[in-house]
């Protein structure tokens, strides 16, 4: 797995940690940091070497979304920017978004843009205090990417969700908590702790199933409910024949933990 100097991953057991690493631009998002993480996840999904990972920004913030300084001449970019975007970010949200292992996003100070985009994408979201979660794309004249427009709507609603992006209206910890966005709220030095403990927690729970569920809820509300029916049956069909099952089962009769495997 390849590194560069704008991302850091570690991991501590079976919990991997990867971290934006330009604080001194708020994190935003250099081709570095959207090519290598789509690497590093692209990788322990293959590998499966962690059971859980969590996204987070070094410094002062999480992600300002995409890189608007005068070197990157967005505005040059006519007829091209369509296929950057499905190239570079899209791809990153969705290799988060389809991980067959949980990622918590563990927001510090500001995302905006794409950066909520990247938050949202995670299946769950631990909040610092001074978490502050912005939908800049209105300030410039661009619509949503990154994911903005489907996690908004399917999170707040249209009505909730066309405030929030056209009068570009922030979202702190607190309403995030009130809204269902984040999980919890906690004060910024408690952060990574709180998500670390998340983390660990998930890492030792049934991955296949998880992973399962991820794609369920994912799809479920452009089903009907046979339609749903029919799919959870499916997948029950699947996971029936694995040995997470079979000892979650065997946990529950022993009235024990169980012991995944992921297998």
């Amino acid at each position: 797995m390849s590194e560069n100097n704008q991302l850091t991953f570690e991991q501590k057991d079976d919990v991997g940690i990867l971290t934006f690493n330009r604080p001194d631009r708020l994190n935003s998002l250099s081709g570095g940091i959207v090519e290598g993480s789509i690497e590093i996840l692209d990788d322990l999904s293959k590998t499966r070497s962690v059971r859980a990972l969590i996204i987070t920004g070094a410094g002062r913030g999480f992600c300002s979304g995409a890189d608007l300084g005068p070197d990157t001449r967005l505005e040059d970019s006519a007829g091209t920017l369509g296929d950057r975007v499905r190239s570079g970010i899209n791809r990153l949200i969705l290799a988060i978004s389809d991980a067959p292992f949980p990622v918590v996003s563990a927001v510090n100070g500001p995302a905006a843009g794409a950066g909520v985009g990247i938050a949202l994408s995670a299946d769950f979201l631990i909040a610092s205090e001074s978490m502050r979660l912005l939908l800049t794309f209105s300030r410039i004249g661009m619509g949503l990417d990154a994911g903005n427009s489907w996690f908004l709507a399917h999170l707040l609603g249209r009505k909730r969700a066309a405030a929030v992006s056209m009068l570009v209206e922030a979202i702190d910890a607190q309403r995030a908590k009130e809204w269902g966005i984040a999980w919890s709220v906690v004060p910024d030095e408690e952060l990574m702790s709180e998500a670390m403990t998340l983390a660990t927690r998930l890492s030792k729970g049934a991955t296949l199933a998880f992973a399962a569920q991820k794609k369920q809820l994912r799809t479920a509300l452009e089903m009907t409910l046979e339609e749903a029916l029919d799919a959870e049956a499916a997948v029950q069909d699947e996971l029936i024949k694995t040995n997470d099952l079979k000892e979650g089962i065997a946990a529950f009769r022993e009235r024990r933990p169980a012991n995944y495997s992921g297998s």
